[in-house]
């Protein structure tokens, strides 16, 4: 989930599928918009996932018209997410284990 406020005039507010790219730290990745409620708004990774933690920031990205340019319309904060763990390549702990 991400909370945030809108920045420019004149662009929609996101609604439910819509389609916004999300740039968070050097990252870029697109996401589905899946629920909109207040200034809340929960999103669905659909081509990459992200390194994060909670509390960072997020600047979102939509598309105004279809053939323009994205245009930023708001900025976030990461307030929710699921912890992924990721075990060590069992051979890299192998060879940290001979020297």
């Amino acid at each position: 989930m991400t909370r945030g406020s809108a920045e420019k005039k004149g662009v929609s507010k996101l609604n439910r599928n819509d389609i916004v790219m999300l740039n968070i730290g050097s990252k870029a990745t697109e996401a589905k918009v899946v629920a909109v409620r207040d200034s809340r708004v929960k999103l669905r990774l659909i081509t990459s996932p992200v390194c994060t933690n909670i509390g960072d920031k997020v600047a979102i990205i939509q598309r105004v018209e279809q053939h323009k340019p994205r245009c930023h319309i708001a900025w976030g904060e990461i307030t929710d997410g699921r912890t992924l763990h990721i075990e060590p390549c069992p051979t890299l702990e192998a060879d940290s284990t001979n020297q």
